[in-house]
């Protein structure tokens, strides 16, 4: 989960970052107010949870009022990779000295966290400009000795002592924040010292639930996709896609195999619906749902191979799912793993096959598109 630029730093100041004064803003007046308070010039800039605003033009100057009202509707109105700011952070236009770049992420090839330095900050860094690597130690903590090396060969002796203390505050907020990435670019260096001119704070999906502030933060703050906030809500990894056929699968690898069986069989999939991170009754039932719901779909395909779920406990409690009329749209069952005999037994019991060939339960789910669509029947299964 990226957090916009206003909420970056408004996390990150509580850790002790220097990020300055700011005020966000979601109408023109607002701004203007803002502005006014804080002396021109200011900086309007777009709040998107994305990186690249300064070239897409979602970051710019205002000089005075007049100037700000016209800067919102600017910055509001560009599209920056697939995001149109509702609002916008308004802050004191900084004069500079020289810029930095700054950030902790992880690193496969270092299987760790690393700090990234970088003498050069903005969109330099982005094009490709050197970018030192230094590996975190065991405990988390700043390697301070490479980094004031890195500074010294890129000029930024006199603020090496600064900037190893605002690394050590990075990462400790990385490890507190169960960060992916955070990163300060540019790090503004002037004559008091230095700021964050901008931040840009990602957090692992995997480990919201440690973080429940941000997670609020972050949904009152933009819309989100529907995908994303079904996720947070049943737990069920959804991608909506442009077929008939409702998949109800279990395990990402599992799901892709059955959408390239699909597609080789001339159907196409109407979702990517992965239940392996709620294989309980409710999960199911919010799958089954989805599905019933979707107007493209046409047939469903349970496709899962169960190695620690127990497949006869998720086959009655579909049964009874759709016994109770959770969905009235033709399924097809192929359920693999741990009491695979059970589950067939209880498929069979409801009225159901279970097929133990992926391929034949995908040939089945073809057959029945077709007789659907050629006779608008309802076949069951």
């Amino acid at each position: 989960m990226q957090l916009n630029e206003h909420l970056s730093k408004t996390v990150l100041a509580t850790f002790g970052v220097p990020c300055g004064p700011g005020t966000l803003a979601a109408d023109a007046e607002t701004a203007v107010t803002a502005a006014v308070a804080m002396g021109f010039p200011v900086a309007v800039k777009a709040q998107v949870p994305a990186s690249g605003r300064g070239n897409a033009g979602g970051i710019k100057r205002a000089d005075n009022a007049d100037e700000v009202r016209q800067r919102f509707a600017e910055v509001t109105s560009v599209n920056i990779t697939g995001f149109v700011a509702e609002s916008v952070r308004v802050e004191p236009w900084q004069t500079l000295t020289a810029e930095a770049y700054l950030a902790v992420s992880f690193s496969e090839q270092h299987r760790g966290p690393v700090l990234l330095f970088s003498g050069v900050g903005g969109v330099e860094v982005e094009a490709g400009d050197a970018v030192s690597v230094i590996p975190l130690r065991s405990d988390g903590s700043v390697d301070t000795a490479a980094l004031h090396r890195a500074a010294q060969a890129a000029g930024d002796g006199p603020v090496a002592r600064p900037l190893i203390a605002l690394a050590e505050v990075l990462c400790r907020a990385y490890d507190a924040l169960d960060a992916r990435l955070i990163e300060l670019n540019p790090v503004g260096i002037y004559d008091g010292g230095l700021t964050a001119v901008d931040a840009r704070v990602i957090v692992d999906d995997n480990a919201l639930f440690r973080q429940p502030d941000i997670a609020a933060r972050v949904r009152a703050s933009f819309p989100r996709p529907e995908e994303d906030t079904e996720r947070e809500r049943s737990g069920l990894e959804l991608v909506p896609l442009p077929g008939t056929v409702g998949l109800i699968s279990g395990g990402a690898g599992m799901t892709l195999a059955t959408m390239d069986l699909l597609k080789e069989s001339g159907a196409d999939p109407a979702c990517f619906l992965d239940c392996s991170a709620n294989p309980t009754k409710a999960g199911y039932g919010r799958a089954l749902e989805y599905v019933q719901h979707a107007p493209a779909v046409t047939v469903v395909l349970i496709s899962i191979f169960g190695g620690l779920t127990r497949i006869d406990k998720v086959a009655w409690n579909i049964c009874e799912l759709l016994a109770d009329g959770a969905c009235t749209k033709p399924v097809v069952f192929r359920l693999m793993g741990a009491d695979v005999t059970e589950a067939t037994m209880t498929l069979s019991r409801f009225g159901y096959a279970n097929y133990e060939k992926l391929e034949d339960a995908v040939a089945a789910v073809v057959s029945t598109a077709q007789a659907l669509q050629a006779n608008g029947s309802n076949p069951r299964v």
